[in-house]
């Protein structure tokens, strides 16, 4: 959800997500509420019959923090990522990989 609160424009990456992030009251509201439902939702045992969840263990809390912050790290390497490989990306289409594909094959079937 921060990730996707700034939108970058296309020469500057901004890699600041919390950059801001106290100046609107209503994108704090909704955090706040948000991760206090999700967690009652998995800590009280009558709020887990309701919402059909099993509560979880300390350590399985601590590897879903985790995979919530590798979001972040994966997030920074693709600001970080150069222009040029991209440009590099979109000048290979899909029938340009199938025909290098299919050259190596015939290159392999050669030589056996």
């Amino acid at each position: 959800m921060f990730n996707c609160r700034k939108i970058p424009e296309q020469q500057k990456r901004e890699m600041n997500i919390l950059q801001g992030i106290c100046n609107n009251f209503w994108f704090l509201l909704i955090i706040l509420v948000e991760v206090n439902i999700q967690y009652a939702a998995i800590s009280f045992e009558w709020l887990c019959f309701v919402f059909g969840t099993t509560p979880i263990t300390w350590q399985m809390q601590v590897t879903a923090l985790c995979c919530g912050l590798g979001t972040l790290v994966i997030s920074a390497l693709v600001k970080l990522t150069p222009h040029n490989w991209i440009k590099k990306c979109e000048k290979r289409n899909d029938s340009d990989i199938f025909s290098d594909r299919m050259s190596f094959l015939r290159q392999t079937a050669e030589q056996r």
